[in-house]
């Protein structure tokens, strides 16, 4: 299989080393179980996850692991804060090679924003593209009411930007006629400092908003699932945590 090849060479980073961030891959799938009639959203190194609630719990950690794949491979080809577009660009690779596919084209957009910017309307500004906002609403308003000394709060803050330039991701997970559907909008921005004048400086914003959707084939993804899961290993310990 072309998958399998794929997995063997493919490189991954290795998971940040944190005493404090102890959820594994065990525990994770225990979670899943006893919110399984719930919606969930989660943390997963840079990415922002919603699960729908019609999610099986299979579903759920298919999603997980292979988001998490695709993100670490990609922090190994490429500076996530410094080539942004070639991070994306690998990130999607490694996905379409381990069973998603393609519903939409990938879209790169300039956005030129108010000050101060209001980085949830330009993420839901995406999804309303789709036609598919609420759910990725609750789970930013989720995310915003968790304290961020918490697990998921700690890993998206070492994930989502570097303190000038940004890469993450808000992904909504939903089923569409049995089918696990992906709906992904990046930002990718850039900060830089001009002095406006003496003692004056201001900080400016490029932005790229990066709007996707694609699909599991569960059929492909199923025949890999455990090479993904052994190439993995405890990498969900620091990587991934659920927002409460």
């Amino acid at each position: 299989m072309n998958e399998i090849r794929f997995l063997k060479t493919l490189a991954i980073a290795e998971p940040q080393k944190s005493e404090d961030l102890t959820v594994n891959v065990a525990s994770t799938q225990m979670e899943f179980t006893h919110t399984a009639a719930t919606e969930g959203v989660q943390v997963n190194v840079g990415s922002l996850c919603s699960f729908s609630e019609e999610l099986s719990v299979q579903n759920r950690a298919d999603v997980m692991n292979s988001t998490l794949l695709a993100q670490l491979a990609a922090n190994k080809a490429h500076d996530r804060f410094l080539k942004q577009e070639d991070w994306y660009n690998s990130y999607l690779n490694t996905l379409q090679n381990i069973g998603w596919n393609l519903v939409s084209s990938v879209s790169f957009r300039d956005i030129s924003p108010k000050t101060p910017i209001n980085w949830e309307d330009l993420a839901l500004q995406g999804f309303a593209e789709f036609g598919d906002m609420e759910q990725a609403k609750k789970a930013i308003e989720m995310a915003k009411a968790s304290t961020m000394n918490s697990k998921a709060m700690t890993i998206w803050s070492k994930n989502s930007s570097n303190g000038n330039n940004g890469n993450f991701q808000i992904i909504s997970f939903m089923p569409v006629n049995g089918t696990v559907v992906a709906t992904t909008i990046s930002l990718i921005f850039q900060s830089t400092m001009s002095q406006e004048q003496f003692l004056s400086w201001s900080t400016n914003f490029t932005i790229q908003r990066a709007s996707v959707k694609v699909e599991l084939n569960e059929d492909i993804y199923g025949k890999i699932r455990q090479q993904i899961i052994d190439k993995l290993g405890d990498a969900p310990k620091t990587n991934v945590a659920n927002v409460p």
